[in-house]
């Protein structure tokens, strides 16, 4: 789990650093950031039933949709195909994968120094592929947790300014409710420190 909050923080530094248009980290690296972030007995359960996510999606703000991404390299990842798309898969040499797409129109929450794809947005999306997936597939399930994990998600990021405090409360209240609470905080995470 770590390692994964590690590579993303790694890779929102390359992006802080190379890209000139907004960006934010999408799909289940975001969802599993904030539960990360909000780290209570919900979201811990959530984190298990998603599980780590496989690679990293990026949303890049472009005002041209048609436009092709013609980074050869992000930080250490290498572009996997030579053909210039609309979106790009990158590869590092530890096999770690990073899937950048242009956007018109991203919506942006911050969190520390990452961002990520506002959760009203992103569980908009996963609702509207919910409805293209077969009950049987096995996507569906997973995409339900995704689903309940963005509306539990959205409770604590709805007003933003007062997260660190609704955080708190509902730590405590979990705590008396719980018996399995680990604290700590990501949100003054420094991705430098040891």
């Amino acid at each position: 789990m770590e390692r994964k909050i590690d590579e993303i923080h790694k890779i929102s530094k390359i992006l802080n650093e190379t890209m000139d248009n907004p960006w934010c980290i999408t799909g289940s690296a975001a969802i599993f950031y904030y539960l990360y972030t909000i780290n209570d007995t919900k979201s811990l359960y959530f984190m298990d039933k998603i599980g780590l996510p496989n690679d990293i999606d990026i949303l890049v703000k472009n005002k041209r949709r048609n436009s092709n991404l013609d980074y050869r390299y992000v930080g250490d990842y290498k572009r996997t195909s030579n053909i210039q798309l609309r979106s790009t898969t990158y590869k590092n040499d530890e096999g770690l994968l990073l899937d950048l797409t242009f956007e018109t129109s991203v919506s942006i929450k911050k969190v520390g120094d990452t961002y990520l794809h506002n959760p009203k947005s992103l569980l908009r999306d996963y609702e509207d592929f919910l409805e293209d997936l077969d009950f049987a597939d096995e996507k569906f399930n997973k995409n339900l947790f995704k689903i309940e994990a963005l509306k539990h998600i959205k409770l604590f990021t709805d007003d933003f300014e007062n997260f660190e405090d609704k955080k708190r409360k509902n730590d405590d209240e979990e705590f008396i409710n719980a018996s399995a609470y680990v604290p700590h905080s990501p949100l003054n995470y420094n991705y430098n420190s040891p």
